[in-house]
């Protein structure tokens, strides 16, 4: 590669980099404790039928397989129940007064709007952006955070593929033969659990060496 041309790529990434760390700088997270059963209906009904404005719900998703007559078959599943977040350029106290009437109206699918722990001030509603670039940094953009596939080493768990590569600090357990793992992370300042898919492929002898990367 030309120097002119290694010097218009180089210039071209620092572009994009910023432009995603000012959208990301823009956008807010924020968090619903609801009813475990109707996190579906209640995005539905944010987006559809209420029609919020500024208020783009989602629910966080994994892959996940299951056996069925001898056979494992892709399925996606919940990462977090009872949960449905929202992204928004409306920010705090603004935020929570622009969907207080819609909670009120359904209190029987709505639990609360979670507030951030870590904060000095109790009107602090959204997630911080360590947070939510980590949790955002798992998905792909369709909110669903893909199946991984990792090896036991000795007693350790080594990612070798996927989205968990590098995250191994997190997991809690492993569901091996569920094809999952749970993970613990903050949330709005208070540790929750998130599963995700993990297929661990086999089981080697402590100190063996793994290569990253390898599906």
């Amino acid at each position: 590669m030309r120097a002119g041309e290694a010097e218009e790529r180089d210039r071209k990434i620092v572009e994009f980099c910023g432009y995603v760390e000012s959208r990301r700088r823009a956008m807010y997270w924020y968090a619903l404790f609801v009813k475990t059963g109707n996190e579906e209906n209640i995005a539905r009904l944010i987006s559809s039928v209420w029609r919020i404005k500024n208020l783009n719900p989602f629910i966080p998703l994994y892959d996940a397989l299951f056996k069925k007559r001898g056979e494992y078959l892709p399925e996606k599943k919940l990462c977090i129940p009872g949960y449905v977040f929202i992204e928004s350029n409306v920010r705090g106290t603004k935020f929570y007064h622009s969907i207080r009437p819609f909670i009120n109206k359904s209190q029987r699918l709505f639990i609360k709007v979670l507030r951030n722990d870590n904060e000095n001030t109790n009107q602090s509603f959204e997630m911080n952006e360590q947070e939510q670039n980590f949790l955002e940094g798992l998905m792909n953009s369709e909110r669903c955070i893909e199946l991984s596939k990792g090896v036991f080493v000795g007693d350790s768990v080594v990612v070798t593929d996927g989205p968990l590569v590098g995250h191994e600090g997190y997991i809690k357990k492993v569901k091996r033969h569920r094809v999952e793992a749970v993970l613990e992370f903050e949330i709005l300042g208070s540790k929750r659990e998130v599963t995700v898919g993990l297929a661990v492929l086999q089981r080697l002898p402590a100190n063996s060496e793994v290569s990253i990367g390898v599906k």
